[in-house]
């Protein structure tokens, strides 16, 4: 999980310094995992969506 965790944080503009913005990134992602969306299209979709509502 922590390459498409990487690269949400990529898309998203969050650098390695932005703690809480990975950690949340990172919630989404492990979150739609355990949902059972395990494809890596649908947890980059989960961990983007964290700020798309933002």
């Amino acid at each position: 999980m922590q390459p498409i965790i990487e690269a949400v944080c990529r898309e998203l503009g969050v650098t390695s310094r932005e703690k809480a913005r990975r950690d949340a990134v990172a919630e989404r992602v492990v979150a739609a995992y355990r949902g059972g969306s395990r494809l890596p299209l649908n947890m980059v979709s989960a961990g983007l969506s964290e700020y798309s509502n933002a």
